[in-house]
């Protein structure tokens, strides 16, 4: 089982791990239309990510009052047979910034 906040914080990071790597294949693929004679005049394909909306299901299947490490059912199989009525449900949203970084 895991936590609340640490599933949310695995997205997190697995969606930003996910956006470096589609950087990495864009710039992959700018050396390759760079040399290329007619591919030259085309635009690099790239993956702009803004906001992020994501509707999460779990159920809590241990509650700490000491430091609010509450841990949470989120599997389908771990869901399946739970009443609805127990099932939780937080929709939130992310937005990423779109910065540069360059050297100096």
């Amino acid at each position: 089982m895991a936590t609340l906040s640490a599933v949310i914080g695995t997205i997190l990071s697995n969606l930003t791990l996910a956006k470096a790597e589609a950087d990495k294949t864009s710039a992959r693929l700018g050396e390759i239309y760079a040399q290329d004679n007619k591919l030259k005049y085309f635009t690099v394909p790239y993956l702009e990510i803004s906001t992020i909306e994501i509707e999460l299901k779990f159920v809590f299947s241990q509650i700490s009052g000491e430091n609010n490490e509450n841990e949470v059912l989120i599997l389908h199989s771990e869901l399946e047979n739970i009443a609805p009525e127990r099932i939780s449900s937080l929709k939130f949203s992310t937005t990423f910034p779109n910065i540069s970084y360059k050297k100096k």
